[in-house]
């Protein structure tokens, strides 16, 4: 209950995820273990973050591509390659079971027992991630702009991702 009382002095709280010998902050955007955090990219953590919320259901391929990479179309290995990112950081160098399984033919659920935590914060949660202030941002630029962008971005980020005929026009759209 101190925890709490902490909290409530800052004027800010937010809720951690912990699970197994892990926290994840969405706050700060650190997954850690046991106190130290952990490197992991921020759409692995997007995703791990996705999947934490909806924890206890399976979670098709096509529902997290659509929520973590919405407006744009990025191969399927992207995905794949953030699982596994998250799983690598998960097992570290312990015996960790299964956190995250595969649903075959379906997606993924993650199954490990969570707990939230009140905890206080220096600063209010913002409301958004940087990636989704990123994503307003580039909302209003032009088409043709805006998909020179985010292939550059993925790109830069290790996603690879295809360009395809936007279909009547001249422009061409992320896949």
């Amino acid at each position: 209950m101190p925890q709490l009382r902490a909290a409530d002095r800052a004027g800010y709280v937010a809720l951690v995820y912990r699970f197994a010998a892990f926290e994840l902050d969405p706050v700060h955007y650190l997954l850690r273990r046991r106190g130290r955090p952990l490197a992991i990219s921020s759409k692995s953590f997007e995703v791990l973050l996705y999947l934490v919320e909806n924890r206890g259901r399976s979670i098709s391929r096509e529902e997290l591509l659509d929520s973590l990479w919405p407006d744009v179309r990025v191969a399927g290995g992207s995905l794949t390659q953030a699982i596994w990112s998250i799983r690598e950081a998960l097992r570290g160098t312990g015996n960790v079971p299964p956190i995250i399984k595969t649903v075959r033919g379906l997606g993924y659920r993650f199954v490990a027992p969570v707990l939230t935590a009140r905890v206080a914060v220096r600063e209010p949660p913002k409301e958004q991630t940087a990636t989704s202030a990123i994503r307003e941002r580039l909302r209003s630029l032009p088409d043709d702009t805006r998909s020179l962008v985010l292939g550059l971005a993925a790109e830069l980020a290790g996603e690879y991702v295809t360009q395809a005929p936007c279909g009547s026009c001249q422009h061409r759209r992320l896949q």
